[in-house]
């Protein structure tokens, strides 16, 4: 299937540079999934680019509900082996439904209320294990160092999977 425009969730801007990079790749619009239904009609086919937050992609439930999702890009912070499964599972994503985890990143200084709470508490626990680890990989060492002092991992390479696939 080929998709008609990108549509997003985002809450520290990481989710909206994915999906801009996605649009001008694909040449397609790329609109906010909350203002999404001025610009496209129900059951249109989207790729949704959304963040991830205990294994949820956010609002993915609403843009199912609204469009045909013909694949998901969900950026996130854990690349522990099986999370993508878990969010598979979590979020009740079809296997058929393509979906790409990427590395988004990390702006303690956006996040507000519930979710400044939650990803600080995370973040100590995240951090506690990783300095206990003796060898961390590199994606570990670029994880402790996101947690401890933000920033964005948002690169054109981390969707060459997602290319390979939607370019055919």
């Amino acid at each position: 299937m080929k998709a008609k425009a990108v549509v997003y969730t985002s809450k520290t801007g990481h989710s909206e540079e994915y999906a801009r990079m996605i649009g001008e790749k694909l040449s397609l619009p790329v609109y906010e999934r909350k203002y999404a239904h001025n610009y496209i009609a129900k059951r249109t086919d989207i790729i949704y680019v959304a963040w991830v937050m205990a294994g949820l992609i956010k609002d993915y439930g609403k843009a199912k509900a609204m469009y045909n999702i013909v694949g998901v890009v969900a950026g996130g912070m854990d690349s522990s082996k099986g999370v993508e499964l878990k969010i598979r599972v979590e979020n009740e994503l079809a296997i058929t439904t393509p979906f790409y985890l990427v590395f988004g990143g990390y702006r303690k200084d956006k996040l507000k209320g519930f979710y400044k709470w939650a990803y600080r508490r995370k973040e100590k626990s995240w951090i506690k294990e990783l300095e206990e680890e003796e060898n961390l990989t590199p994606t570990q060492q670029d994880l402790l160092d996101i947690l401890k002092n933000g920033g964005s991992r948002v690169r054109e390479e981390n969707l060459k999977t997602f290319y390979k696939d939607f370019l055919k």
